[in-house]
C-alpha cells in the first residue's frame, strides 16, 4: 500500500521459452491483449476448484504457473477482480499523469545512444515518470552520473540505478519495439539507425 492507503496491483507477463515465442509482441496489440485477458478470466471463473470454498486455486487454473514457494500467495478470486477500461487519448494521458490508475499500458521511445536517457525517466522530478515511484538513492546516483565523464564509472552508476529500479519494479517491461521493412536494390543513400528515422532527404533511386 502507498502512504495514502491506496493499493496497486501489477500484471507480470513473461515468456518462459528461451529466445521467446513472439507471444509478447502480439500482446502489445490492445485487441489481442483484451482477448487473452478474457480467456484467462474464463479459465478462472469456469475452473472446477471454485466449487470448493477451501481451495483458493488449483493446478488447472493457477498453481502450474507459479513456483511451489509462491502457492500460498495465490488467490483465484483476486485474479478475477480486474476491470479493463478503454479511454480517449487525452483522458488516458491525464489520468496517467495524475496517477488515476492501478495498472496501465504505456510505451517509451528515447534516444538510444546513452542508457542514461532511459534511466532519467524514473527520477523523481522527471515529467515522464508517471508511476508515482520515487527513490532518493536512485535520484542521487543519477545526479552523480550526470557529473561523471569517465565511461567505466558511468556504467557502474547506471548498473546501480538499474538494480534499484528492477528491485522496486514500478514498471513491467513486456515488449520491445521492432521495425521491419523491405527495400528495393535500387535505393541509394539509405543508412540504418537505432531510432529508425529514415534519412529521406539523402535517399535517391537508381
Amino acid at each position: 500500500p502507498a502512504a495514502d492507503g491506496t493499493k496497486r496491483r501489477y500484471l507480470v507477463i513473461f515468456d518462459t521459452v528461451p529466445g521467446g515465442t513472439s507471444f509478447l509482441r502480439d500482446l502489445a496489440r490492445p485487441e489481442e491483449f483484451r482477448q487473452v485477458l478474457q480467456l484467462a478470466l474464463d479459465a478462472l471463473t469456469s475452473c472446477r476448484c471454485r466449487s470448493d470454498p477451501q481451495k483458493p486455486a488449483c493446478y488447472r487454473c493457477l498453481y502450474s504457473h507459479r513456483s511451489q514457494r509462491d502457492l500460498a500467495l495465490i488467490s483465484r478470486e483476486l485474479g478475477i477482480e480486474i476491470k479493463l477500461e478503454n479511454q480517449e487519448w487525452k483522458v488516458y494521458l491525464d489520468n496517467m499523469q495524475h496517477e488515476f490508475y492501478q495498472i496501465c499500458r504505456a510505451g517509451l521511445i528515447m534516444e538510444p545512444y546513452d542508457p542514461s536517457q532511459f534511466l532519467r525517466v524514473f527520477t523523481t522530478d522527471s515529467g515522464f515518470n508517471r508511476t508515482g515511484w520515487s527513490d532518493p538513492d536512485y535520484d542521487r546516483l543519477y545526479q552523480e552520473l550526470m557529473r561523471t565523464a569517465d565511461q567505466a564509472k558511468r556504467l557502474e552508476l547506471m548498473q546501480e540505478m538499474e538494480k534499484i529500479l528492477t528491485d522496486a519494479m514500478p514498471i513491467l517491461p513486456i515488449y520491445y519495439y521492432t521495425n521491419q521493412y523491405l527495400m528495393t536494390p535500387g535505393v541509394r543513400g539509405w543508412v540504418d539507425n537505432l531510432m529508425s528515422l529514415g534519412p529521406y532527404e539523402q535517399v535517391w533511386l537508381e
